[in-house]
């Protein structure tokens, strides 16, 4: 054990324990500090001081610390909890809504709606359009090779099918090579499933499969000139065999590529799909093509003039149509004239709208499409030796972007200027490839991971950049990076499709409604984005933030197109793709998925609108949590959930979390809270950590799984999220010591042990004073390492009366050391 020395109390040194060592004797006679030492414990945290309401953050730590939330709209992102109490902010959410104040609600109901074939997902959970067969009974499983459900054929006699009748104009598939693809496996029995493709003139199967794990059927056929019947069919070879099937698509020849935004004509909504043209169907939950190119991709549509004008690339003539149902060549259809790959609706020259359409870098417009004479002159946008890649109304002004710029048309002279040149330094196929004009301003995607907004100054050509992509990428996140692969909008929202390769590696994405594909061919995940304009309490009336909140999340390979429409009885958010399912053996084999989220007309928030659709499942994540001491070991105490409409087995939240240096994948990794993580009471419930074994942890982030029975009831809903923590924190201790310098030479004259501070020792001291900490030996013998401060000063004297010097003087030194931890 250290020891002070002989004839010393204390000892204090270097760091060493060796250097500058003074030794001391207290002054045990020291008026305010009895026996001349003392120490203390001091809480390395200070008291709380509450500012404005009372709250968590008002309480004093020895009771423990509280993290509390009940407001998240200020967006998703949040690495950390920076302040405990008043945090508006989240981590991310895949199926719930942050954005409303005071509330989580699960999001907006959600399901894959398909092209060509009726709900071939079945992820309604319904069998709508598969009970046109024989000698079958079907029924809904929650066995499913992707989503939720699948549909379950049981054959009561052999040769029992499963059929769907195509719902669209069989005529537009005449001719027209399309193929059936599905996943089946035999649940009971001995016999073999098939896929059909009938047309009413002949029929093609694909191959049998007998296997009890999930197997790809595909037929392929070009359908009959004269089809009139175009069917879908499932066969069962033996009497009660069970077969379960899912992920049924059509896939049509010359891919399944959505090239232009979804627009409305004449009350009904188009997409291009491929060498398609397709339209929504709401009766059927459905998109049907109205026109099938035998050759040529599909690469513009727009509404001008009461007609819809198709583009079809820079090698053919684009086609108009009246109806939306025929479509034909314009008039005279020669020359340059004819051929449209980008269209939109501007301003011409005159400020008049006019219909503007590329080709290869040049642009032209008219007032009325239907003759190909009408078209004006072309006008050169950029270099030959780059492509275009989008064309953009911003107010009516003309945007064109391409790989080396974005060109706004000056309609003073009639010309297209590069408003952006510095994008030919980064040359790329992705820049402004998807883009709206929003306000006036264009929102436009730049390159790979880069997002603008650009808006006009008044003094033409200059436009003002805002770059916004850090306001959507969370680099604390697994998923959340990537490209903008999609943008649509309503006048509340701007809607992002954010993709991004880091998937799951793990796992598949963790939720399973509706869209957890665990199977080959998903490649990554793809999330939805909202941007909302806001304004902060704090703020003057013309200060808005641009706030982004995530909404859902789509596993799948890319999302290439996202539309809002709204019928006036419906309202829906629609995002288009496709998946490259490696296991069709096919030159086309990106299957398209299209997704729906049925929006609320009369309140952005589903709970609170007149006819509520919600998704049934959800999750919400938090940022990490430290206490912002990230190197202290915590125990959690309880966890208390605010909420409204918990329901014991039909409506409540299941909270689990990771710790610490857990997986960033969330696919995984995740340990239930307590005994089951269920949460089922309103308004409020406490579950403690397993107080036997208690919730340690350096950082904690929760994960809040939102289960419910219905779409249409009111939702569960969480209101508030409070944690309680304690620690046994390490305190540190402070010592004071008084020790006397006397410099009477009679006390050296009488031979006395020294018991005095030496003058000598001074110098030391005040050298010591400056290290950032010396080692103490405390009267104790105990060797701590702390920092030291003192105080000098004088407590009496002599003067000698003849000569008017101090013959000599008492000095009290005070002391005092605060414990430094060092491990």
């Amino acid at each position: 054990m250290s020891t002070a020395g002989k004839n010393a109390d204390i000892t204090v040194a270097n760091a060493d324990g060796s250097t500058n060592k003074v030794r001391l004797s207290l002054w045990r006679d020291a008026p305010n500090r009895p026996g001349g030492w003392e120490e203390e414990i001091i809480s390395p945290t200070p008291p709380p001081q509450p500012q404005g309401d009372v709250n968590y953050a008002a309480q004093s730590p020895e009771f423990g610390r509280v993290v509390s939330q009940s407001d998240w709209h200020l967006g998703f992102g949040a690495s950390r909890f920076t302040d405990l109490v008043n945090f508006p902010k989240y981590g991310y959410t895949d199926g719930v809504l942050a954005m409303f104040d005071g509330e989580l609600v699960p999001s907006y109901q959600e399901y894959e709606v398909d092209a060509i074939v009726q709900n071939g997902r079945f992820e309604t959970g319904e069998t709508t359009g598969w009970t046109n067969g024989s000698n079958t009974s079907v029924a809904i499983s929650t066995d499913a090779r992707s989503g939720s459900y699948s549909l379950q054929i049981t054959a009561t006699s052999s040769s029992g099918t499963c059929t769907q009748n195509y719902l669209g104009t069989d005529s537009v598939l005449a001719s027209r090579e399309i193929t059936l693809v599905a996943y089946a496996k035999r649940v009971s029995g001995s016999g073999s499933i098939k896929a059909t493709i009938a047309d009413g003139v002949g029929s093609t199967d694909s191959s049998t499969s007998t296997s009890t794990d999930w197997t790809l059927l595909k037929a392929t056929r070009t359908l009959n000139g004269s089809t009139s019947a175009v069917q879908f069919t499932f066969t069962l070879s033996a009497n009660s065999d069970v077969f379960r099937i899912d992920d049924v698509a059509i896939v049509l020849a010359g891919g399944s590529s959505f090239n232009s935004r979804p627009i409305e004509f004449e009350g009904g909504y188009y997409a291009s799909m491929g060498r398609s043209v397709i339209k929504w169907d709401e009766t059927n939950d459905a998109w049907l093509p109205v026109y099938l190119d035998s050759t040529y991709e599909i690469t513009g549509i727009e509404n001008y003039g009461g007609n819809l004008i198709v583009g079809r690339g820079d090698s053919t003539n684009y086609l108009v149509s009246g109806d939306g149902a025929t479509f034909s060549n314009p008039s005279t259809n020669s020359g340059n004239s004819r051929i449209a790959n980008k269209l939109a609706r501007v301003l011409n020259a005159r400020g008049d709208w006019a219909l503007m359409k590329t080709r290869a870098n040049q642009a032209s417009l008219t007032v009325d499409p239907s003759d190909t004479a009408n078209w004006g002159a072309e006008i050169q946008v950029g270099d030959a030796d780059r492509t275009t890649t989008s064309l953009i109304s911003g107010a009516g002004t003309a945007y064109v972007g391409r790989e080396d710029g974005l060109y706004v048309y000056d309609r003073r002279i009639n010309r297209f200027r590069d408003i952006e040149p510095d994008s030919n330094f980064f040359p790329s196929a992705n820049n402004f490839r998807r883009a709206i004009g929003r306000g006036g301003a264009i929102w436009a995607s730049g390159g790979q991971q880069t997002f603008w907004r650009i808006s006009p100054t008044g003094q033409p050509p200059i436009h003002d950049w805002s770059e916004l992509t850090h306001i959507f990428t969370a680099s604390a996140f697994k998923g959340f990076g990537g490209e903008v692969s999609a943008i649509a909008q309503d006048r509340s929202n701007v809607f992002i499709a954010l993709a991004d390769n880091a998937a799951s590696t793990t796992a598949s994405f963790p939720y399973t409604f509706p869209f957890s594909f665990s199977t080959a061919g998903i490649s990554s995940t793809v999330r939805l984005l909202t941007i909302k304009s806001q304004k902060p309490e704090d703020a003057a009336d013309f200060d808005r933030d641009v706030i982004v909140h995530t909404i859902s999340a789509f596993t799948l390979s890319k999302i290439d197109q996202m539309g809002r429409f709204d019928d006036g009885i419906n309202s829906s958010l629609f995002a288009m793709g496709s998946f490259t399912d490696n296991n069709i053996d096919s030159t086309d084999e990106d299957v398209p998925r299209i997704y729906r989220l049925k929006l609320p007309r009369d309140n952005e928030n589903p709970r609170r609108s007149s006819g509520i659709a919600v998704r049934k499942t959800g999750d919400f994540y938090t940022p990490w949590i430290d206490f912002n001491f990230p190197d202290v070991e915590k125990a959690a105490s309880k966890l208390t959930i605010g909420s409204r409409n918990f329901s014991a087995g039909t409506k409540y939240v299941t909270v689990s979390y990771k710790k610490d240096d857990a997986t960033d994948d969330d696919g995984g990794g995740w340990t239930v809270w307590g005994d089951d993580g269920v949460f089922d009471a309103s308004p409020q419930e406490a579950k403690a950590s397993v107080t036997s074994t208690p919730v340690t942890f350096k950082r904690i982030r929760f994960k809040i799984s939102f289960t419910s029975d219905s779409h249409s009831d009111d939702p569960p809903t969480v209101t508030s999220i409070v944690l309680n923590t304690v620690w046994n924190q390490t305190d540190v201790r402070r010592f004071r010591a008084s020790v006397r310098l006397g410099d009477r030479r009679t006390l050296q004259l009488r031979r006395v042990p020294q018991t005095t501070l030496k003058s000598a020792d001074i110098s030391k001291l005040a050298t010591l004073r400056q290290q950032p900490f010396v080692q103490l030996v405390t009267p104790d013998g105990e060797s701590i390492n702390a920092t030291l401060k003192y105080l000098d000063r004088t407590i009496s004297g002599r003067v000698d009366a003849l000569r008017g010097t101090p013959i000599d003087q008492v000095r009290v030194f005070d002391l005092e050391f605060t414990e430094v931890l060092t491990s």
